[in-house]
This record gives C-alpha cells, sequence and structure tokens, in this order.
C-alpha cells in the first residue's frame, strides 16, 4: 500500500504544488549560479562533474517549473471561484434561514393573538353568563359550565403564578379538569369560542328586516340559537355591551345622568 499522502481538497494541491515549486527554485537558482561562474570566464574547471550534468539537464528543471506555475495559476482561479460559490451558498442559506425565522415569527405573533383573544372572549363571555344566568332558569350542564367559568374566573384573578397557569391552560385549551368540576379548560375554551360566533337577533325573532348582528348568540342548535339571541338582545336593551343607547319603554333614547 502506498504511503504517499492522499490529497482530498484544492487547498492540499495548492500546497503540494508549492512544495515543489520552491525546489525546483532552488535547483534553479544553483544552475544560474553555474552559469553565472561560466560567463564570469571562470572556465568549466571551477564545476565538479555533478554540477556540469545538473546544467546539462537544465530544460528538466525549467520545463516542470513552468507547468507547475501553470497549474498554480489554475488552482487559484479554481480556488477564487469555488470561494465565490462559498459565499453564494451561504448567502442563499442565509436568506432561506431567514426567511423561516420570519415565517415561525409570524405564525408565532397569530398564534399569541389568537389565544389573547381567547383569553379577553372568556373575561366577556363571564359577564354574559351572569346575566343569563339571573334573568332565566339554567339547564343542569349549563350551571356546572358556569361554575367552572366562574372558578377559572377567580383564578385568572388571583395575581399570583397559578393566575398564569391557568390561563395558559385556558388558551391552550389543555385537557385538565378544573379544580372541583367535571368540565376541562379545552370544553371552557370551546363554549367560549362557540359563544363569540354571531346569532342574528332578526333570525332568532323571525323578523323580515335585520338590525345589526350581535356577538352574543351560542350556536347550539336553532331553536336555542334563537332563544340565546333573544336573551342577549334583552341584555343589550338592559345596557349590556350594544350599540347605541338604552331605550325606555316608550321607545325613547335615555341617557345615564
Amino acid at each position: 500500500m502506498s504511503n504517499e499522502k492522499q490529497i482530498e481538497s484544492i487547498e492540499d494541491v495548492a500546497e503540494h504544488i508549492r512544495k515543489r515549486m520552491r525546489n525546483l527554485t532552488k535547483r534553479k537558482q544553483k544552475l544560474e549560479k553555474y552559469e553565472e561562474i561560466l560567463s564570469n570566464g571562470e572556465g568549466d574547471s571551477k564545476l565538479d562533474e555533478y554540477q556540469r550534468e545538473a546544467l546539462a539537464h537544465k530544460k528538466e528543471v525549467l520545463l516542470p517549473l513552468k507547468e507547475l506555475e501553470d497549474v498554480q495559476t489554475a488552482l487559484h482561479e479554481l480556488q477564487i471561484a469555488e470561494e465565490s460559490q462559498r459565499k453564494e451558498t451561504e448567502k442563499a442559506a442565509a436568506a432561506i434561514a431567514k426567511a423561516e425565522y420570519h415565517r415561525g415569527y409570524d405564525a408565532a405573533v397569530e398564534d399569541s393573538k389568537k389565544k389573547i383573544l381567547l383569553l379577553s372572549q372568556f373575561l366577556r363571555d363571564v359577564s354574559v353568563r351572569r346575566v343569563l344566568t339571573a334573568e332565566e332558569a339554567r339547564s343542569p350542564e349549563d350551571i356546572e359550565i358556569d361554575a367552572a367559568f366562574e372558578k377559572v374566573l377567580h383564578a385568572v384573578y388571583c395575581g399570583n403564578s397559578s393566575a398564569v397557569d391557568t390561563i395558559l391552560k385556558l388558551i391552550n385549551e389543555d385537557s385538565d379538569y378544573v379544580p372541583e368540576t367535571s368540565v376541562t379548560y379545552k370544553k371552557i375554551a370551546e363554549e367560549v369560542k362557540m359563544d363569540s360566533e354571531p346569532v342574528d337577533i332578526a333570525e332568532s325573532e323571525g323578523q323580515s328586516e335585520k338590525p345589526e348582528t350581535h356577538n352574543f348568540g351560542y350556536k347550539r342548535g336553532n331553536d336555542k340559537a334563537k332563544s340565546n339571541g333573544q336573551r342577549r338582545k334583552r341584555y343589550t336593551q338592559r345596557g349590556g355591551r350594544g350599540n347605541g343607547p338604552k331605550s325606555n319603554d316608550n321607545g325613547n333614547d335615555t341617557k345615564a345622568n
């Protein structure tokens, strides 16, 4: 097996050529000294047999040296091209990485907005549920869900680390149960999203002309949606979240003192 060094890169080739050129250049310089001795008229007697033999084979030094110089020039150009390609590759990779980063950042921002919106809708939904609870009887299922809403709200308002944990469970739609209930945080989130879907109040009352839609309806089937739309309208007329001032029984606008 050969013990020669394996050349694996352009830089290795260039280094190998530089070493050979140094050796040949040294031999060339010696030959030039021999020629200088001869040109000074000192005669052939000043050179020994080895030196005269070397001088006779001068072409065997000059030709390989010239070839190596040409190869070195070609390698240098190749290195420049390789470096340029490397920079272009790095630039393209950096551009891709930057684009991926921005896509990931934008997606994270949108996800955060959705989670913040869910928390905001939850807080609004709690207040609406309290109004509905005060107005009419609730089913056992609604009573249990309302109680879970209140427990989550109480935990959110604690203002400590457990409040943060509760908010994270809510906005991440965790499958854990709300303490002391059989309702999960995921169920709470689903209820909030469903309660935030718009219900057309005019449609719920069978009116031909449809006033502005309010986002207070529960989409749980047409009958219940209509019922909740009517209840949400009553809530709006009593001064809850809605459009315009409250009205009295005669339909006249009233202003708070």
